[in-house]
């Protein structure tokens, strides 16, 4: 049998298994786009410290997680108004982060995370933008999947020591998406 996840917000007690996805997911996903030494460094206790700070400070961002039976987090989406200066942001949203465990890859986990971050967007809102290195080909077709479209923009990105480029990608909220 399948399992079974749950989705639901965030709570500060769930920094470590949101630190833990975080990096596992990027030691994966990026495995071949960033040095492997470099990805093979991350400790998931550093970005905990980040976590911790996130969920019980408050962000101004929302977030949810993922979680299986056993209610381990094998997922986390975060999203907040956007931080791009070409976009107005009392209508934009952005998806700052969307990231999985990999034994969860294709089990539709991204996609109800996404799916639950999308009913959380003010209804006055009219597009939610987000970031991802261009030679994440996995992304990007996840985003496309779910009616992304690049919309031109570009910026680079400097992640440890290594400057990477992102493409921007943008989704149109239609007045209907809260049904």
């Amino acid at each position: 049998m399948p399992d079974s996840f749950l989705i639901r917000p965030a709570v500060p007690s769930d920094s470590e298994g949101i630190a833990k996805v975080h990096t596992g997911s990027w030691q994966s996903a990026y495995r071949g786009i960033l040095p492997d030494d470099w990805l093979d460094a991350l400790k998931w206790q550093d970005r905990k410290e980040r976590w911790d700070i996130g969920l019980r400070v408050g962000s101004p961002a929302t977030i949810y997680v993922a979680t299986n039976s056993e209610k381990e987090i094998v997922g986390f989406a975060s999203m907040a108004h956007t931080r791009d200066e070409d976009l107005d942001s009392d209508i934009s949203f952005e998806l700052y982060a969307i990231y999985l465990s990999p034994k969860v890859w294709r089990k539709g986990v991204g996609s109800r995370l996404l799916s639950e971050i999308l009913q959380q967007i003010p209804h006055h809102a009219k597009q939610i933008t987000l970031w991802v290195l261009t030679k994440n080909l996995q992304g990007r077709a996840f985003y496309e999947r779910h009616g992304f479209k690049a919309d031109g923009a570009r910026k680079m990105a400097e992640i440890g020591t290594n400057e990477l480029e992102e493409i921007r990608y943008r989704l149109e909220l239609g007045q209907d998406r809260h049904r």
